[in-house]
């Protein structure tokens, strides 16, 4: 969670490609970080913010906003992204 209450979640956007990944690491799978925002009751929004075919990152797993950057880890990967998000 970030300062402003917004919950930041790597996924997975191909189930099976990733499956696939975890058995053979030289194939790549897609990373993914979404956003979700708290609203009224219950409700929140979710809006992507980072989306890569895994030739960068495979498998992300986390998404952590630090200022004006965002960090993403990955399952099997022996490295992370630090990006940088716009405005």
């Amino acid at each position: 969670m970030d300062d402003e209450g917004n919950l930041w979640v790597g996924a997975h956007p191909k189930l099976l490609t990733f499956v696939e990944y975890r058995e053979d690491a030289s194939k790549r799978s897609p990373s993914q970080v979404l956003k979700l925002t708290p609203g009224a009751g219950a409700s929140f929004s979710v809006s992507e913010v980072f989306l890569s075919d895994g030739s960068d990152l495979s498998a992300s797993t986390v998404g952590a906003r630090y200022g004006d950057r965002l960090l993403v880890g990955s399952v099997l990967d022996a490295k992370s992204l630090d990006c940088r998000l716009g405005k």
